[in-house]
């Protein structure tokens, strides 16, 4: 394969992005009311809810545990076989690595460090993408519509509502996840 065409991402917060991507240049092409036309510069008029069935990997997805101790489950549904119960003072694992530095992994909430950049988890290669956490918080700053698009819409396109949803979460680590990159003043 030739560089540049190999999609290394596709999980569904990127995939949804790279669509509101090409609804963005369909609507600058099509003088669609969605944006505003000034100056051969543009302004997104729409409100933007981002939806998400699960919680994003990374950061936003270390949450703790329930209240009483359950059975290990295998990935898909059976029990590893072992009957090891977790203990419910407990986080759940998210596979994404941290960029700098490496996770303690030591027993219960300590296995992971929080607030940091994760590259993507998974069984093959590691990866260079960052985590969907990551991303969502960087595009939650900086804007949906990336270094590209930002030349004609200058003003970031930030989602006005967040859902995740419906899985257990944890609002703590969902803020803690968004929150991370912040403007700084000089």
């Amino acid at each position: 394969m030739d560089p540049g065409t190999i999609v290394s991402d596709c999980h569904a917060e990127v995939l949804c992005r790279r669509a509101f991507l090409d609804y963005l240049l369909d609507a600058i092409q099509l003088n669609e009311q969605i944006l505003s036309s000034k100056d051969g510069k543009f302004a997104f008029l729409g409100f933007l809810h981002f939806y998400s069935s699960a919680l994003p990997c990374g950061d936003a997805s270390i949450i703790p545990m329930t209240t009483e101790p359950v059975k290990k489950r295998g990935r898909y549904s059976g029990n590893t076989g072992d009957n090891s119960v977790i203990e419910p003072d407990d986080i759940l694992r998210t596979g994404a690595r941290p960029v700098v530095g490496a996770d303690p992994k030591e027993p219960g909430t300590g296995y992971h460090l929080l607030g940091v950049g994760r590259t993507k988890g998974g069984r093959g290669p590691p990866s260079w993408s960052m985590s969907c956490s990551d991303k969502i918080a960087k595009w939650a700053f900086c804007g949906l519509q990336g270094a590209l698009l930002s030349h004609v819409i200058p003003e970031p396109i930030v989602p006005d509502q967040y859902v995740f949803g419906p899985c257990e979460s944890n609002q703590v680590a969902i803020t803690r996840s968004m929150s991370r990159v912040q403007p700084t003043t000089v």
